[in-house]
């Protein structure tokens, strides 16, 4: 049977009527045969079904859930120096980011920005096919499922309101602007540039032209004690699905297989046939004693988790799975979109301290491997008990499909033990560049304005020196060796 379905918040007549008008119903085909083969029975069936349906955006995005310098990309332009202090009590650059409206982070609204309302969020056309082969005690069952959606695939159009790419690099720099936060640089950068862009390849067919093989397993019975019991197995991919909260997939007994986000959000949802991946297994099971049943099952193939596709409708991160994006934005919703690092130097006077970005690079994924997952159950039924009752106990070792995030400070520097063949800690700046060579030098003219502005800012706030750093009781010289050339 297919199904036209229409999910959206809210309600809007002319939304429904279009949908109504636009939806396809196609009826469910089934293929069967059944003969005997050496003295077997061989039964066969094929099944497909398909669904499509439309779904529209019926409100407005709301602000909170739009990183603040997506709405606003002049947030912490100018004497705001990219929103970040020079010293420690210098907070209005932060209240300023604070107080703007927004999400703190823009790593969440690439979904949100890409639909407007009314626009279709998405149309997919879904085949589900099935194929069930006996023969005996055996067979083989196949199941897939293909998905092709037209919007959401052929050539979209990603909306991106604040981004510095190396196209744009040139044209959004600062130059010659006097309320330039740091005069020492020839180009700084602060705000991007709106960009329109194709959807990546990789997240176009994720989300809209895909083909899963899901299950492929063989499976059979096999009588022993003298054919009064049986041990049934099936070996390839499957889902074993333990406990009663069957949908439940987070701190449950669901933790054999991964699931897949973006089928459970897809019109036509099928419920646990897509919710759980297949993975490859052996399993089986047997009645150990009367009501006693045992399971077991040892799995070598491990999967993860699939998140929504960044920049899809129900996506609520722009990260992807399987490292579809490699960089996330660290700036708390008050800078562009920096995914290549072509927007640096900053416009912040740290900026002559150190060339950081506002970006974090996202290094591969690293899996977990195949082998190593297993688990037993026991399952005793009493009819005894409260007109049947069933009783469970499940033990599981697993590897967690659900992702978890890990940083790395920074690189080994080569003024620390880690990073320098001499295994010692530079004290001052004779050992830094006796451990450190080949090291690049600023310009003399910014040297020298640096020198003159610090001992001056020195002279106004003595108390910056410890703020930032720049004095340490047992190098007393710090200051001096940082200053002169």
């Amino acid at each position: 049977m297919i199904q036209t379905s229409l999910r959206a918040r809210g309600f809007a007549t002319r939304f429904v009527a279009a949908a109504v008008l636009a939806g396809a119903t196609v009826s469910a085909h089934a293929i069967s045969f059944s003969f005997d083969a050496f003295g077997n029975n061989v039964d066969a069936v094929l099944n497909n079904t398909g669904t499509f349906g439309y779904a529209f955006r019926l409100e407005n995005r709301a602000d909170n859930l739009v990183g603040k310098s997506n709405l606003d990309p002049d947030v912490c332009s100018g004497q705001f120096q990219s929103c970040q202090g020079l010293f420690r009590d210098q907070s209005h650059p932060a209240a300023k980011l604070r107080d703007a409206p927004g999400m703190a982070s823009i790593n969440f609204d690439d979904g949100n920005l890409n639909y407007s309302r009314g626009d279709v969020v998405q149309a997919p056309f879904k085949i589900s096919q099935d194929f069930r082969f006996l023969f005996g005690r055996y067979g083989i069952f196949l199941r897939g499922i293909g998905i092709y959606d037209y919007v959401n695939y052929n050539d979209f159009e990603e909306n991106r309101p604040n981004v510095i790419t190396p196209e744009n690099a040139d044209r959004v720099g600062i130059t010659g602007d006097p309320l330039v936060s740091n005069r020492f640089l020839n180009r700084v950068y602060g705000p991007g540039a709106p960009v329109n862009s194709e959807r990546a390849g990789s997240e176009a067919r994720e989300i809209g032209l895909r083909y899963d093989l899901l299950d492929a397993n063989f499976f059979g019975s096999i009588p022993y004690a003298e054919g009064t019991k049986n041990l049934t197995f099936r070996l390839g991919r499957q889902t074993v699905n333990w406990g009663q909260s069957t949908v439940a997939v987070i701190n449950s007994l669901n933790q054999a297989q991964p699931v897949n986000a973006n089928a459970f959000n897809r019109l036509g949802f099928g419920l646990l046939e897509e919710l759980f991946v297949p993975v490859g297994m052996i399993r089986a099971s047997t009645e150990i004693a009367t009501g006693l049943t045992m399971e077991a099952f040892y799995q070598y193939e491990w999967a993860p988790v699939e998140i929504p596709t960044a920049g899809g409708f129900m996506s609520f991160v722009d990260i992807g799975t399987d490292n579809q994006r490699n960089s996330v934005n660290a700036a708390f919703g008050g800078a562009a979109d920096d995914p290549e690092m072509v927007g640096a130097p900053l416009n912040n006077p740290l900026a002559l301290i150190t060339p950081t970005s506002l970006t974090i690079n996202r290094n591969p994924d690293r899996d977990a491997r195949d082998q190593g997952q297993f688990g037993v159950s026991f399952k005793y039924y009493s009819d005894s008990i409260n007109n049947g009752t069933e009783f469970g106990f499940y033990g599981m070792n697993y590897h967690s499909k659900l992702p978890y995030v890990s940083f790395f400070s920074t690189d080994a520097s080569c003024a620390r033990r880690e990073g320098n063949a001499a295994g010692i800690d530079a004290r001052n700046t004779l050992q830094f560049l006796d451990l450190c060579p080949n090291l690049p030098v600023t310009a003399p003219s910014a040297s020298s304005q640096l020198l003159t502005d610090t001992l001056s800012l020195l002279a106004q706030r003595p108390g910056v020196v410890g703020d930032l750093g720049l004095l340490d009781g047992g190098d007393p010289l710090g200051l001096i060796n940082l200053l002169l050339p």
